[in-house]
């Protein structure tokens, strides 16, 4: 397990949702501005919502490169995700995030 997997997993135990939303959101933010430092990440007021985004990455930079999608989810049941990647729109391109 790397340390971007055992900040989440400790963030998973915080008995406050909200506080644990909030640490989750910001452990994979952060992760995700150290891969490509120009890209831009919004946080969204949603957590493991079906058809909300939990982020959107966008790329300031370079306007042609589309905003993605980023959707957090707490299982890793092979099932479920293929089932709400079904459900997103294909056109948005959207990136599912197993926390499990």
């Amino acid at each position: 397990m790397n340390l971007v997997e055992q900040s989440i997993s400790q963030a998973m135990d915080e008995p406050d949702d909200r506080m644990m939303f909030t640490r989750i959101k910001d452990i994979v933010a952060r992760h995700l501005r150290r891969m490509d430092s120009g890209a831009t990440v919004t946080k969204t007021e949603f957590f493991n919502h079906t058809h909300v985004p939990d982020m959107v990455l966008e790329w300031p930079g370079r306007p042609r490169t589309s905003r993605r999608f980023i959707y957090l989810r707490t299982t890793s049941d092979q099932r479920e995700l293929e089932d709400d990647l079904q459900r997103l729109p294909r056109a948005d391109r959207p990136v599912l995030l197993a926390l499990g």
